[in-house]
C-alpha cells in the first residue's frame, strides 16, 4: 500500500518510464516531433535565473571581502582538509604525479575532492590560509544558484502549470541564504558546505533526468562528487536516491530492459569510482578506515534532543518561527508524494535526517546537509499553496526572519542560565548565530590569531629552514598539521613539510596516555631536532591533556635542555584569559 502511493501517477506529473502515455503526454511526444521541448518553457524564469545569478555574485563579494581573520584553523581543518591539499599541491609543483596520487590515496578517512579543490586554489594563490576560506565561501554562493535552478526544475517538472511554480526558485534561494549556519561554515575548512553544494547538484540533475544517456550521465557524476567529498553524507545521499531509483523501476517494470539501459548510464560513474577506490587503489585499507569511520563517535555523553532543536532554530534558521514555517510547508508539499521529484526529496531528507537525530553525538554544523532536501521540500510547498495561504506564510516568514521569540526559544530549551552573568554571555552566543555579514567570527576551533602568529613566529625563528620539530602536548587549537602549515609559510623547506607532515608528532593524538616507557620516549624523541612543549600543555588546559606536562619533564630528565621562547595569552569565556608559555628542547651534546 506504501508502494502504491509513492509510486509515479499525481496529475501533473510525466512518468517517463512507463508504456501507457496520458493524452497530455502524447501530445507532449507529438510537439517534440515537431521540435526539441524545454521543460522549463512555461516558467518566466530564465531572466529570473540571471538576476539570481547576480544576487550569489553580489552575495559572493559582500562575503568575501570581509570574511574573518580572526582564528587560524583548527585540528579538523588543518588536519583533513588543508594538510592532504598541501601535500598534493607540493607533489604537482615539484613534477612528482605519482606523489600526488599516492597523497591523494592517502585521504582515507575523509575523502580527497574538497582537498583537490583546495589544491588547485593554491596552485594560483599560494598555500595560503583565507584563500581556502575564500574558496568555501564561495562554493556556498554557487550552492545558493544551484538551489534557484533546482527550485526552477522542480516547478517545472511537479506541475509546470502551477501558478506558483516560479516562486519555487525564490523562495528556496531565500531559505539558503538567510541559513545562518551555513554561512558560518562556508568560511572554515570544514566539508559540510562542500558536500551541501555537490548535493544541491546532484538533486537538480537527478530532477532533470528525462531518460537520455547524457542526463542520467551527468546524474551519476554529482553524485560520485558528493560521495567523494564526505563519505557518511554521501552514502545517506545515495540511500535516499537509490530507494527512489527503485520505486521508478518498480512503476517502470512494464519496460524494465529500457529502465534499466537508462540506468547504467545513471551507475556507471558511481560504481566504476567505488570499484577504484575501494577494490583496486589500496582497498582493504580504505574500506577498513570507511568503517570505523561509520562506527565512530559512538561513546562519551548523549547530546539531546532539545541541542538539536536549539541548533536547527535558532543557528540554521533565523528564529524558531522560521523552522516551524519551513516544517509546516515541508509537510504541505507532501501531498504530492507520487510526483517523482518530490518523493527523492522526501527519501533523501528521511536519508540526511533520520540517522542524525538517532546518533548519540551531534555537532551544529550536522544540519546543513539535511537542509537541503528540506529546503527544497518547503519551496515546494510554498509553491503549492493558495494565494491566501500563501500570504499568510510570507507574513508568518517575515516574522521568523525577524527573529521573535529567539531568547524564549533557548529558555525552553533549557539553554538560558539563572547566573546573570553566564546568561548575558549566552545571549551574546545567540544573536551571533544570527549575523548573515562576512565578518562574522567563524565556528573554527583554532587559535586567536595573534596567539597563534606568536607561537609560530617564535618557533620558525627557532627551528629555522629544515630542523625537524616535535611538539608534546598537541591541542584542538594547534594541530600538528597547523605546526607544519606554519613553518611552511613561514620561509620552512617544502621538503621538511611533505618529510615530516605525515608522521607522528607527539606522544600521542588521542588524549589518552600511551604509559611510555622512558627508552620510548627517548626512541621518539632522537627523531627530531627540536621538540616543543608548553605550560599548560593544552590550549584550553583540558584536564584529560595534562598528563602530557610529565612526558615533557621526564625528556629534560633524559639529557634534553629546556628553554623558553615565547608566551601567548590564549582567551576563555567567563575566565581570564589562560598564559601559554613554550620551550624549545635540545637535545644535550
Amino acid at each position: 500500500m506504501l508502494v502504491s502511493f509513492l509510486l509515479p501517477g499525481a496529475a501533473g506529473e510525466r512518468v517517463t518510464y512507463g508504456t501507457r502515455m496520458s493524452e497530455s503526454t502524447k501530445s507532449k511526444s507529438r510537439a517534440r516531433a515537431n521540435g526539441p521541448e524545454d521543460p522549463l518553457a512555461s516558467l518566466p524564469g530564465r531572466r529570473d535565473a540571471l538576476i539570481a545569478f547576480a544576487i550569489c555574485v553580489g552575495l559572493a563579494f559582500y562575503w568575501t571581502l570581509s570574511l574573518s581573520d580572526a582564528r587560524a584553523w583548527g585540528w579538523d581543518e588543518s588536519m583533513h582538509a588543508e594538510l592532504p591539499a598541501v601535500r598534493i599541491l607540493l607533489y604537482l609543483k615539484q613534477g612528482d604525479v605519482a606523489g600526488a596520487h599516492n597523497a591523494l590515496l592517502d585521504c582515507s578517512q575523509y575523502p580527497f575532492v574538497w582537498p583537490l579543490v583546495l589544491a588547485g586554489v593554491q596552485f594560483f594563490t599560494g598555500v595560503s590560509e583565507h584563500a581556502c576560506r575564500v574558496a568555501g565561501t564561495l562554493a556556498w554562493c554557487w550552492a545558493l544558484f544551484g538551489l534557484f535552478l533546482l527550485g526552477r526544475e522542480l516547478g517545472a517538472r511537479i506541475e509546470p502549470r502551477l501558478k506558483g511554480a516560479r516562486w519555487i526558485a525564490w523562495v528556496l534561494l531565500g531559505f539558503g541564504a538567510l541559513a545562518p549556519l551555513a554561512l558560518a561554515y562556508a568560511g572554515t575548512l570544514f566539508l559540510e558546505v562542500p558536500f551541501a553544494c555537490m548535493a544541491v547538484w546532484a538533486l537538480r540533475a537527478w530532477v532533470r533526468r528525462d531518460g537520455s544517456a547524457t542526463r542520467e550521465l551527468a546524474a551519476g557524476e554529482w553524485i560520485t562528487l558528493a560521495l567523494f567529498t564526505k563519505w557518511n553524507y554521501g552514502l545517506l545521499l545515495c540511500g535516499g536516491l537509490g530507494i527512489a531509483w527503485y520505486l521508478e523501476g518498480f512503476a517502470a517494470r512494464r519496460d524494465l530492459a529500457k529502465f534499466m539501459g537508462r540506468s547504467v548510464a545513471l551507475g556507471i560513474v558511481p560504481m566504476l569510482a567505488c570499484l577504484w577506490w575501494f577494490v583496486l587503489a589500496r582497498g582493504n585499507e580504505h574500506f577498513s578506515v570507511l568503517l570505523a569511520f561509520l562506527k565512530g563517535n559512538r561513546g562519551g555523553p548523549v547530546h539531546t534532543l532539545n541541542e538539536r532543536l536549539m541548533h536547527s532554530a535558532l543557528f540554521l534558521h533565523l528564529g524558531p518561527v522560521l523552522l516551524g514555517c519551513v516544517l509546516l510547508l515541508a509537510l504541505f508539499a507532501l501531498v504530492r508524494l507520487r510526483s517523482g521529484p518530490v518523493r527523492a526529496l522526501f527519501l533523501v531528507a528521511l536519508a540526511l535526517a533520520v540517522p542524525s537525530w538517532l546518533h548519540p553525538f551531534h555537532l551544529d554544523r550536522f544540519l546543513v546537509p539535511q537542509a537541503i532536501p528540506l529546503w527544497a521540500l518547503a519551496a515546494v510547498g510554498f509553491g503549492l499553496c493558495v494565494w491566501p495561504l500563501r500570504l499568510v506564510f510570507v507574513a508568518l516568514l517575515g516574522v521568523g526572519c525577524a527573529g521573535h521569540w529567539r531568547e524564549d526559544f533557548a529558555a525552553r530549551m533549557g539553554y538560558l542560565s539563572e547566573s546573570a552573568a553566564t546568561r548575558e554571555y549566552q545571549r551574546g552566543i545567540y544573536a551571533s548565530w544570527r549575523d548573515l555579514s562576512g565578518a562574522r567570527a567563524l565556528p573554527t576551533s583554532g587559535l586567536e590569531r595573534k596567539a597563534h602568529d606568536a607561537l609560530l613566529d617564535a618557533i620558525a625563528k627557532e627551528a629555522g629552514p629544515t630542523e625537524r620539530v616535535g611538539w608534546i602536548g598537541f591541542s584542538n587549537e594547534l594541530s600538528p598539521a597547523t605546526l607544519e602549515l606554519g613553518l611552511l609559510v613561514r620561509g620552512g623547506a617544502p621538503e621538511r613539510f611533505q618529510s615530516e607532515c605525515t608522521r607522528m608528532l607527539d606522544v600521542t593524538y588521542e588524549g589518552v596516555d600511551p604509559k611510555w616507557t622512558d627508552e620510548q620516549l627517548a626512541e621518539w624523541a632522537k627523531g627530531f631536532d627540536l621538540v616543543l612543549y608548553a605550560t599548560p600543555p593544552d590550549m584550553k588546559d583540558r584536564a584529560e591533556r595534562r598528563f602530557e606536562h610529565e612526558y615533557a619533564l621526564r625528556l629534560v630528565a633524559l639529557g634534553w635542555t629546556a628553554r623558553e621562547i615565547a608566551r601567548a595569552l590564549v582567551s576563555r569565556p567567563l575566565q581570564t584569559p589562560l598564559e601559554i608559555t613554550l620551550f624549545a628542547c635540545r637535545k644535550n651534546p
